[in-house]
């Protein structure tokens, strides 16, 4: 998890998200993004994005999703190696659907 210290509002969500998959990109040019949006979650607006990178012997999964907490990004990231990655996306979506930001 990191409270950045970036001013965001939740209409920004979008803009944010983008910019933090180009970023990505240009320091892994390998970068596959398998989905991102933008999910309504216990009232608050959550970005996301998920992506394979790839590690020095293996490629990583990779689940990025943030919110806005008092006008800031509350950035969260989880990833695993691919070869687990079909038992724990789920658990990782349960995490993001459970999440709950006053």
């Amino acid at each position: 998890m990191n409270y950045t210290p970036q001013p965001a509002a939740e209409s920004q969500m979008g803009d944010f998200k983008d910019f933090q998959i180009a970023q990505l990109k240009k320091t892994h040019p390998d970068l596959k993004v398998l989905e991102d949006g933008i999910k309504t979650i216990n009232g608050k607006k959550v970005g996301f994005f998920k992506f394979l990178s790839q590690a020095s012997d293996q490629k990583v999964f990779n689940y990025y999703f943030f919110t806005v907490l008092d006008g800031k990004i509350l950035l969260f990231t989880f990833n695993c190696i691919e070869s687990i990655q079909k038992t724990w996306e789920k658990t990782a979506d349960e995490m993001v659907a459970s999440l709950k930001v006053n």
